[in-house]
Formats: structure tokens, sequence, C-alpha cells
């Protein structure tokens, strides 16, 4: 969870890759990186950008497997060490995104079992966002 690997310290050596989307219409939300990539004791970073037409307030709904930290636009807004399973919205942050590009990153840490997270990003008022576009 403390170690800072080359995403966090190096971005622009990372060769990204897209993760498959849950064929699963039940789990449509999962990101599962135990599928991806399996093992055990592993961090694996996921990154993505959203794209506004002005700046809003948001609500940032984070489920993770196991430990997560969250960077938007390069600053760490979010980080909770912790084993569980993953259930959507377990941790919620409030945060300010920009017009334009808004890059999220996010770190998951595997200590054992299933592996995976999920992100949604709601108005203030848990509504959905519209007009947010994903690059």
């Amino acid at each position: 969870f403390d170690t800072a690997f080359t995403p966090e310290v190096s971005p622009e050596q990372v060769q990204w890759r897209p993760l498959p989307k849950s064929e699963d219409p039940s789990t449509f939300w999962l990101m599962d990186l135990d599928k991806a990539f399996g093992g055990t004791h592993r961090a694996a970073y996921a990154r993505t950008v959203i794209i506004l037409p002005e700046k809003k307030d948001a609500i940032l709904e984070i489920g993770s497997d196991d430990g997560v930290k969250v960077w938007l636009n390069g600053r760490l807004i979010h980080a909770n060490n912790v084993q569980r399973p993953v259930t959507p919205a377990d941790d919620k942050v409030n945060v300010q995104l920009r017009e334009g590009e808004n890059e999220i990153l996010m770190k998951i840490i595997q200590s054992s079992g299933g592996w995976g997270f999920c992100l949604r990003v709601t108005n203030p008022d848990g509504s959905p966002m519209r007009g947010l576009r994903v690059k």
C-alpha cells in the first residue's frame, strides 16, 4: 500500500492497456483484476480520463478489494488501506472536477481472495452526472 511504483512516480513511462469489462450483467460495474492479472500480494493501477463541459462539484463513489488510493489530476485525494470485498460506493469522496479533462488514477492492493474495483462519478446529491464523457 505504501510502496510507490512507476505509475505514481513516473507515469509517462507506463504503457497502459484496457481492462476488459465484466461479462456478468449483474456485476456490470466490476473491474475484475483477479481475472485480468491474478496472484496475491500485488498492486495494480487503473487510469481513466473523464471530460466535462464545465467545472462541477461531484462525488467519486469507490469500491475496492482490497485497499485503494485515488489521485485526481495528480493530487492524492483518497487512501483507504483495508481488506474487504468490492462493494460499490463503500468510499465516497467529494471532489471538484475542472472543465475539460480530469485524470483519475487508482491503485488497488491485493492481499488474497478476490481482487477488483469500481468507480462511479455522481452529482453531489448522488444523481447521475449528465454531460460526462470518458476518453
